[in-house]
Parts: C-alpha cells; sequence; structure tokens
C-alpha cells in the first residue's frame, strides 16, 4: 500500500471518527436540553399551582374563622344567659327578704302603735288621778324625763305613793317632745325625811330637746364632680330634687335607688320650690324664675320679674318670690301677680310652713321673721349665736330649723317663735351648712362644707335641760 492511500484511508476514519464523536455530543446535549426544560417546567407548574393553593388555604381560614366566631357567639351568649338568670335569681332572693323585712318591720310597727297608744292613754289615766299632789305630780313628770330616776325610789321617799309600775311603763313613751317646755315652781316645807332638792324654793325647768346622730354622707354623682348645693327640696318619699350652682344643674337624687339625673337649666340655679311630684319652680339668673318639668327638663315657663331675685317658696299652688326691692311677689304658676308684701325686703331665704305662713331667713340682718300671706309679722326674732341664717325647714310637728352658715350651727323655733335652741353645731361636724331638709321618714339632709357634701342624720334620741 502506498503512501497517498494510506493517508486517504487515515483521514477517512478519522472523519468517521469525528462525526461519531459529534453525533454523539449532539445526542448528550439534546438530552441535557430535555432535562433541564422538564425541570424548569415543572418547577413553573408549582409557581402556577401555588396561587391556587394559597388562596384554597385562605378559603379554608376563612371557613375556620367563622366556625371560631360562630362558636365564641354561641358560649358568650350562655355566659350572658348564665349571668342574667343570676340576676335574676339574686334580686329575687334580694326581693324576698326586702318583703319579709318590709312585712317585720310594719309588724312592728303596728305593735309600737299600740304600745304607743297604750302609754298615750295610760298617760292620760295619770294625769288625770285623783288624790296625787303636787310633789307626786313633779316627781312623776321628772321620772318621764328620765333626770330623776333615784326620787322615784319608794325607800328613799317613803311618804310619796306614787303608782311605780305606770311611772315606769311610761319611761319607754317615745314621743317625749310633745311635752315641750315644762316649769314647776313650788314652795316646800323642809323636813328632815325629806329629800334634799325638795328643801329650797324650787323652780325647776327642762326643754326636750331633739338629738340627731350621723348616719351616712350621700353620693351624689355629677358629670364634673363638682357640687355647691345651696337649696333642696322632697319631690316623694325619699326623691329630693337640688340645686347645684356650680355645674349649672338641678338634680334629682332617689335614695331608695340610689340613681342620681341631672337638668340643665342654664346659668346660676338658686332657690327651688315644688309644685307638684312633675314640676318644680327654679330661680334663674338674676332675675328669672322657671318652670321645669322634672321628667323631661323641659322649661315650661319663664318668669321675669324685672327686679334682682332670691328666695322662693310655694304655699297653696302660689309662688311666693323675693324681690330685693319689690318684697315678697305672690304670683300663680303662670306667672300673673297676685299680690305683695312690700314691707319684707332684703337678702332671703323663704320656707312656707303648713299654716299657710312664710318663714324668711334674713342674711344679712342675722333675723328670722314670719309672716303671713295678706302681710301681717307673726314673729321676728335673733340671736347673737345665730350668724347668717340661711336655710329653713320644718319638721312634722311644726318646728322650724334654720341653718347659721358663718356660726356653723342649726336653731330649732318653735312655730309661734317663743322659744328657740341650738340643737347642732361644729361639735357634730357642721362647717358651714348651707340647707337642710327634714324627709318624710323624720331624717335630716344637711348640705355641709359649703354645699360640697350632702349628709343624712337621724334623731336617736332627746335630752333634757
Amino acid at each position: 500500500m502506498d503512501t497517498d492511500t494510506f493517508e486517504m484511508r487515515y483521514q477517512t476514519v478519522m472523519n468517521n471518527k469525528s462525526e461519531t464523536y459529534k453525533t454523539v455530543s449532539d445526542v448528550k446535549n439534546r438530552n441535557i436540553y430535555e432535562d433541564t426544560t422538564h425541570l424548569l417546567q415543572y418547577h413553573l407548574n408549582q409557581l402556577n399551582f401555588i396561587p391556587a393553593r394559597v388562596a384554597s388555604n385562605l378559603l379554608k381560614l376563612e371557613r375556620e374563622k367563622v366556625v371560631f366566631k360562630n362558636t365564641l357567639t354561641f358560649y358568650r351568649r350562655k355566659v350572658e344567659k348564665h349571668l342574667d338568670d343570676l340576676e335574676a335569681s339574686i334580686l329575687k332572693e334580694y326581693q324576698n327578704i326586702y318583703d319579709e323585712q318590709c312585712s317585720n318591720l310594719k309588724k312592728q310597727q303596728n305593735f309600737n302603735i299600740e304600745q304607743i297608744e297604750q302609754l298615750e292613754h295610760d298617760l292620760y289615766e295619770l294625769e288625770n288621778m285623783s288624790g296625787l299632789t303636787e310633789i307626786e305630780s313633779f316627781l312623776t313628770i321628772k321620772r318621764i324625763a328620765g333626770g330623776a330616776s333615784e326620787l322615784l325610789n319608794p325607800d328613799a321617799v317613803s311618804e310619796i305613793s306614787i303608782d311605780f309600775t305606770m311611772a315606769k311603763e311610761m319611761l319607754t313613751f317615745q314621743n317625749i317632745s310633745s311635752l315641750g317646755t315644762i316649769d314647776i315652781h313650788k314652795k316646800l316645807p323642809i323636813e328632815a325625811n325629806r329629800p334634799p332638792f325638795l328643801a329650797d324654793d324650787t323652780n325647776d325647768s327642762f326643754e326636750i330637746k331633739p338629738c340627731f346622730e350621723f348616719l351616712k354622707k350621700l353620693d351624689i354623682q355629677t358629670e364634673k364632680d363638682e357640687l355647691e348645693i345651696i337649696d333642696i327640696k322632697e319631690l316623694d318619699e325619699g326623691v329630693f330634687i337640688m340645686t347645684n350652682r356650680l355645674s349649672e344643674n338641678i338634680i334629682v337624687h332617689d335614695m331608695n335607688k340610689n340613681t342620681t339625673r341631672q337638668l340643665s337649666i342654664g346659668e346660676y340655679p338658686d332657690s327651688i320650690a315644688v309644685i307638684d311630684k312633675m314640676v318644680v319652680a327654679v330661680t334663674q339668673g338674676r332675675r328669672n324664675v322657671m318652670i321645669v318639668g322634672v321628667v323631661t327638663g323641659r322649661v315650661l315657663n319663664c318668669i321675669d320679674m324685672d327686679d334682682d331675685i332670691e328666695g322662693l317658696t310655694t304655699v297653696a299652688a302660689k309662688l311666693i318670690v323675693n324681690c330685693k326691692t319689690k318684697g315678697l311677689q305672690i304670683l300663680n304658676v303662670d306667672g300673673n301677680l297676685i299680690d305683695s308684701i312690700p314691707h319684707i325686703t332684703g337678702r332671703l331665704y323663704l320656707c312656707a310652713v303648713s299654716s299657710g305662713e312664710i318663714v324668711c331667713a334674713d342674711q344679712v340682718n342675722n333675723r328670722l321673721t314670719c309672716v303671713r300671706l295678706d302681710g301681717e309679722i307673726v314673729f321676728s326674732i335673733s340671736d347673737r349665736n345665730l350668724i347668717s341664717p340661711y336655710g329653713i325647714t320644718v319638721d312634722k310637728h311644726g318646728d322650724i330649723f334654720v341653718v347659721g352658715i358663718d356660726s356653723s350651727n342649726i336653731y330649732r323655733v318653735r312655730s309661734d317663735g317663743k322659744e328657740k335652741c341650738k340643737i347642732m353645731t361644729s361639735k357634730n361636724g357642721l362647717q358651714r351648712p348651707f340647707v337642710l331638709l327634714f324627709l318624710k321618714d323624720g331624717r335630716l339632709l344637711v348640705s355641709n362644707k359649703s354645699g360640697r357634701d350632702l349628709e343624712l342624720y337621724q334623731q336617736r334620741k332627746v335630752y333634757a335641760h
């Protein structure tokens, strides 16, 4: 074989080998491409599937949320129903207790009434017993007052034949204040076997005074927690209305339910008077009298007095308004003038008594004046220990009670003005009291500490002086 032939064959073999390698490489590259394409397609499919899966999961979560919300609502309603049932059960139990206590109190009240009637009967018989000497009568009265128990000892006073059993029973008689003041004057002979107090010229005077005991401070809730109670009146048993000058409101408070409502009537509410349970009159500003509905707080009428006013009360559906220069003006509820009392003027607090008379507290001149509607003055008194008299109230016996703002005390004055006595002072906790009110149940409300505190007192006992 020649050289040329060999080279040609060698070149042919090498060319075939190169083509073979090229073919293998192409196949290999094509396989890699296909694998890569398949892998990319797989990942692309996975990426396309993610939003659908996320949406599915979100839908599942939304369904679970609805189920949870329904479950929560079910249990909330179940708990609320349980609480309502529990509250109803507690209220029913308290109502039963309250009814039972009311029944017991009613029975006790009836029993006390029977006892009082019996004691009054015994007192009447004792007062009309024949054969009692003046000494025996004196000792009996002292025994009732609780000031001479040792004098009714039959061993110490052997010559006096008083019915000790009846005297002992009379000690439980509670209405001792109705006795008022009793004066006894008797010249007695000196004898060795008589008690020492009977040996001298005896002039013994004792007066039964009410004694009040602090019960509690009422919690009056207001919007700004600011109080300056300058007048207060009772609408119904346990329900009273008052003027609060700081918040420019009138306040209705129910002690039975412990609830408070506020009625806004504008600037400077001052004196207040009850026309009936649903309507009151209030002095507002310097010259106006507002007729206000208690339930709605709506102003039914506005009366311009054309004068500076201070002091307001009602007598038999008539308004009594104190005008500082024109005197007391008597109006009907429509604001029409009926009559006037021009000689009663000044800065006055007014209060009507059951007899239809008007009691006026003159804060400047420190004087208490009682006047009839025809202008006749019943009495006019003053006391050096009663300074800046203002708030007035009347108890069920017709006695008048008045506060002294600057003297920090309360005086009781008899309805005829002939007797007066101090019943509460700063020793009882009074600090510039403004007004006071006897409630229908006999308890006493006092606006104390310049009207900031509303305090409740109860008459517990009496003492003799």
